[in-house]
């Protein structure tokens, strides 16, 4: 028998699995009176390879729907989705290589060379492309690097030949002074539509800036050489005391036409995004173990009253969450929010709760209810008001990895009384 000091005769871990990932199958059923529809979506991640030992990785998100039954689809429940001939569609999110270990040998060397489907957020725009994108290490005191991109834009939506649609950027990001990162990009896009052609270039600023216990984030956008839009936010994290202060600014200085989709991707279909600015505060303390209070306001405003309207909309918001984490026990928690809004339609008060339940160590239930002002559909892209959302959720872990959720909204607003099941089942491997 090893004694003490001796070290373990236990075999070492086993490498990571090759292909690690999550597959989804998902039915929804919604109804509006008499109407409805029924989807079936199925969703896959799939990841392969290890970074650290190995010279290619790869990483696949796509997702197929089909509609069930659609000859009793009805225009209360026609979205995007239903812009397709078939009933049924297959999407392609990201199917890219990422290749490891600088093949090019360069000077300074490569840390990132992904080829194929790739989504970029880090952009001044989210941007979507089959192509390729290069970027240097970070090297030098002030950890310099320069990054290019480029290929043909994927719009998921539009159908039809993509040879015209095209984008290109490229950036450089560097840390000019302690505690800080500024990144600057330029963006170019092509994209070909019957209702025109789109040449668009967009310039970006983002500067982190990390000034304990405050950290600070600023973003700025300029469009073929006009100020298109800018973002503030400020923020104090105290793990310690379990605080968080949130402060924002965002302002959209030029009205937002039809353009390029990666640059303006909601006018072809909500028109035009008019002049505002947004501002939002929020502070959350957490008390012991079974308490947490948020609190804050938020305010937006149209530049010009004229241009007020549909998608474009002056209300005020002012709200306070109160979280009982265990409430008449252990198993249970109690969400209850108070929310004032303020807007030409007059003012309101409402309310909000939440009640969580652990049934067993595998299975939670849900029960709540929620109240916005204002909210656009997902799937239709219609505006709706006044809408009051009941939902009840169970959470069942059938086995490791392996789980299966339940949900049913009954929903109301303006435009009608909707219900919505969902049923989905995921296993992660």
């Amino acid at each position: 028998m090893p004694t003490s000091g001796t070290p373990s005769s236990a075999a070492p871990p086993a490498d990571p699995a090759y292909f690690r990932g999550t597959l989804s199958t998902r039915w929804e059923h919604r109804r509006e009176g008499n109407d409805h529809a029924d989807d079936l979506l199925i969703g896959l991640g799939l990841d392969g390879g290890d970074a650290e030992r190995d010279p290619y990785t790869f990483h696949l998100d796509g997702r197929v729907r089909k509609g069930l039954h659609p000859g009793h689809r009805d225009k209360e429940f026609a979205g995007l989705n239903d812009t397709y001939d078939a009933a049924g569609e297959w999407t392609l999110y990201d199917a890219y290589v990422d290749v490891h270990g600088d093949p090019l040998g360069g000077d300074p060397p490569l840390d990132k060379l992904r080829i194929g489907r790739q989504t970029d957020v880090e952009t001044p725009v989210p941007v979507a492309f089959d192509g390729v994108h290069v970027a240097t290490a970070p090297e030098g005191r002030r950890s310099s690097r320069i990054g290019v991109y480029g290929g043909l834009a994927y719009h998921v939506y539009e159908s039809g030949s993509r040879r015209d649609d095209e984008l290109a950027g490229v950036y450089t990001e560097w840390r000019p002074w302690r505690g800080g990162r500024l990144r600057l990009d330029w963006l170019h896009t092509e994209d070909e539509r019957t209702v025109g052609s789109f040449h668009d270039d967009l310039l970006g600023a983002h500067l982190w800036q990390d000034l304990r216990p405050v950290r600070f984030d600023a973003a700025w956008t300029s469009l073929e050489g006009e100020s298109r839009d800018l973002r503030l936010v400020a923020s104090l994290p105290d793990a310690e005391h379990g605080l968080l202060v949130r402060a924002s600014w965002y302002e959209l200085y030029a009205t937002q036409e039809t353009q390029a989709l990666e640059v303006d991707p909601l006018s072809s279909s909500l028109f035009d995004l008019f002049p505002f600015h947004e501002q939002e505060l929020s502070v959350s303390k957490s008390f012991e173990d079974d308490l947490t209070v948020l609190a804050g306001l938020a305010r937006r405003r149209v530049d010009d009253a004229d241009d007020e309207g549909t998608y474009n909309r002056d209300v005020d918001r002012n709200y306070v969450t109160t979280t009982l984490h265990e409430f008449l026990g252990e198993a249970n928690s109690l969400s209850l929010t108070g929310t004032q809004w303020k807007a030409d339609s007059g003012d309101h008060t409402t309310w909000g709760a939440d009640l969580t339940r652990e049934l067993s160590s595998k299975t939670e239930a849900t029960v709540g209810t929620s109240y916005v002002l204002y909210q656009t559909d997902p799937l239709t892209g219609t505006e709706r008001q006044d809408v009051r959302v009941y939902h009840a959720r169970l959470e069942h872990e059938l086995a490791a990895g392996s789980t299966l959720d339940l949900g049913l909204d009954f929903e109301h607003s303006d435009l009608g009384s909707f219900q919505t099941l969902n049923a989905r089942w995921t296993w992660r491997f």
